[in-house]
């Protein structure tokens, strides 16, 4: 009786073990979603640490994009300052260029990404409206714009097919216009080793719009057309190193009309919407001096 009594207090503990260990794992089990970002934070992980030893391979350190230090000397963060990662960018004068004779006069062709001069106008045809003189023919138009809302579907393509040869009348197909703007900026490496970076940066219309491409850079490091068409703005930054160079954006008349507002800085539009005064690290050229001679 003792070995039968014996046996089941075995089994019996043998079950609470079980399911002490069953109930310990699905505590302890990572649910879909966090497995899934998991997996996420392991791939960046990953890439950053691969981004990293192609930085070091000649002893400079690659920027994470992730840590905003401060500068203890020379520039350092404030207002008129934007970081990103180990670099802070100052930038203190623009100029747009819309004629061949300024961009031929001040701007070597060796620092475009393509070693020549581009041309001021696109390479491709688009359609062009002009919303302005539509809103001023069709006031109808114009309030179906600003008012979306207030209309359903049906209504919408029934305004808008009555007025369709008044929007065909003020719509062409054309190569946009392209104006060039040149920052010239500081750039500081906060690191007290070398940073092996690229210039990164927006150009942000109050329209929504926005670019990051930068076409010239007059410190680039490239050699040949196919490293800076891939690096042009790569630079190798000694320790505390601060530079001074001049970019380029081409800026397309389509997307940046005459009279958009402009802003430099690292945040992109978010979800549509751009509101410069609740940004951080853009600053409007308005804030800059203007090159106007």
């Amino acid at each position: 009786m003792k070995r039968r009594g014996l046996q089941i207090t075995i089994v019996v503990i043998s079950i609470l073990v079980i399911f002490g260990i069953v109930v310990f794992i699905e505590n302890h089990k990572a649910k879909p979603e966090q497995r899934v970002e998991m997996l996420y934070t392991e791939q960046i992980n990953n890439m950053d640490s691969t981004e990293e030893s192609q930085g070091n391979l000649d002893g400079y350190l690659s920027s994470d994009g992730e840590t905003y230090p401060s500068a203890d000397d020379g520039i350092g963060t404030g207002n008129n300052e934007i970081t990103y990662g180990k670099l802070i960018f100052r930038p203190k004068s623009y100029e747009i260029v819309t004629s061949d004779d300024k961009l031929h006069e001040r701007y070597n062709p060796e620092y475009f990404e393509n070693e020549e001069y581009p041309a001021l106008s696109g390479d491709y045809e688009e359609e062009v409206v002009d919303y302005e003189a539509i809103r001023n023919e069709a006031p109808e138009l114009d309030d179906l714009w600003d008012n979306k809302s207030d209309y359903t579907d049906e209504e919408a393509k029934e305004i808008e097919g009555r007025y369709a040869d008044v929007i065909k009348s003020h719509t062409e197909i054309r190569r946009p216009g392209i104006r060039y703007l040149f920052v010239t900026l500081e750039v500081k490496n906060t690191e007290d080793k070398p940073v092996y970076d690229s210039i990164y940066l927006y150009i942000i219309g109050d329209n929504g719009d926005f670019t990051d491409n930068i076409c010239y850079f007059d410190k680039t490091e490239s050699l040949t057309v196919e490293e800076k068409i891939k690096n042009l703005t790569w630079y190798h930054y000694e320790p505390k190193e601060i530079i001074e160079c001049t970019i380029g954006f081409a800026l397309s008349e389509s997307r940046f009309p005459e009279g958009t507002e402009l802003y430099i800085g690292r945040i992109p539009v978010n979800d549509g919407i751009f509101d410069p005064e609740k940004e951080e690290n853009i600053i409007g050229l308005r804030n800059l001096n203007e090159v106007c001679n």
